[in-house]
């Protein structure tokens, strides 16, 4: 199958779709990005109007309605049929904006910027803190090949299937329904380092960077690893 991509293979196009791919939705005409981070939505939205056309329509902000959170819609046809249709569709663009370690990282970054959480872990058992990195998404092909592709780099994570109850907090917001959730995890050290390293330069959420900073940080204080 030939796929025809109307942008550059930049990295500014692999983070976009990598965040709408993570958690957004795609009509044939617009793309919608959702987060309770407005300032990040901002940011989308700057980078949206930087990769199209000059006189396309400005990005419109969607507020949270009822349980859901906020969001932003972009209308673009030519951006929105690179992702539109079945998950093996947006499978096969990803596919392709992952073929570089730059690539890679952007389009991870993005994901992580939309379904991402950062953070270390400290109990009786882990004195000096263990990591946990975490993308969750419905989509487990798209999760295994992000796996492949990032073990080729030298960074393993491992996806599982993750029960969501009937009732679940996402972002501070109540969620109704049961949905098949998977998530790509890199809970060792060499992993969460090497991911974190890869995705920090290109990530977009103070929130999220914030996270990973803190990941290195304690890292560092616990001497070095080898990656």
């Amino acid at each position: 199958m030939t796929l025809t991509i109307f942008f550059p293979l930049s990295p500014r196009l692999a983070y976009l779709i990598g965040a709408v791919c993570g958690d957004g939705s795609i009509s044939s005409r617009k793309l919608t990005y959702f987060n309770s981070d407005r300032s990040w939505l901002r940011l989308v939205s700057t980078e949206l109007r930087r990769l199209t056309a000059s006189g396309t329509p400005i990005p419109r902000y969607r507020p949270a309605a009822g349980r859901s959170v906020p969001g932003i819609e972009y209308a673009n046809a030519a951006l929105a049929r690179l992702t539109k249709g079945s998950a093996k569709a947006r499978l096969r663009v990803a596919d392709l904006l992952t073929k570089t370690r730059l690539l890679l990282a952007a389009f991870a970054a993005g994901f992580f910027d939309s379904e991402g959480s950062a953070s270390v872990y400290f109990n009786r058992s882990h004195l000096k803190g263990t990591p946990a990195i975490s993308i969750a998404n419905t989509n487990r092909d798209m999760l295994l090949m992000l796996q492949a592709r990032l073990r080729r780099v030298g960074i393993n994570g491992h996806v599982r299937l993750s029960a969501r109850p009937r009732k679940s907090v996402i972002e501070g917001h109540e969620v109704r329904g049961r949905k098949t959730l998977y998530r790509l995890r890199f809970t060792s050290w060499p992993s969460a380092v090497g991911f974190a390293r890869l995705i920090l330069p290109l990530v977009k959420s103070k929130r999220k960077r914030a996270g990973l900073e803190r990941i290195l940080q304690a890292r560092a204080q616990n001497g070095a690893v080898g990656i």
